[in-house]
């Protein structure tokens, strides 16, 4: 299997951001696992999926991920911090998705 280039990650990733701007997150998870799978050190891509899964669980793993790689992420480190305490109140899914 040859490797994409490192651009084609970044394309993958923005595409993920416009699907999921779009409220496409079916579309939005596929591109930005694609590019977790192409590059497991990219702490972007790792945010990005951890942005468009409804269960707190996997959220949690995604950002854990993303902060090894990228211990100085704060925004990863907050977006982990409102998960933990989700999952503390007992939620199993995200607050936005509860519905579906």
């Amino acid at each position: 299997m040859t490797e994409l280039p490192i651009t084609d990650i970044h394309q993958l990733i923005q595409e993920g951001r416009a699907a999921a701007m779009a409220g496409d997150t079916l579309a939005a998870r596929a591109l930005f696992r694609r590019a977790t799978e192409l590059d497991a050190s990219s702490a972007e891509a790792w945010v990005g999926l951890s942005s468009v899964v409804p269960i707190l669980a996997e959220k949690r793993e995604y950002l854990q991920k993303a902060l090894a790689l990228q211990p100085d992420n704060a925004d990863a480190a907050a977006s982990l911090r409102y998960v933990e305490q989700l999952i503390a109140q007992g939620m199993q899914l995200e607050p936005s998705r509860r519905r579906e």
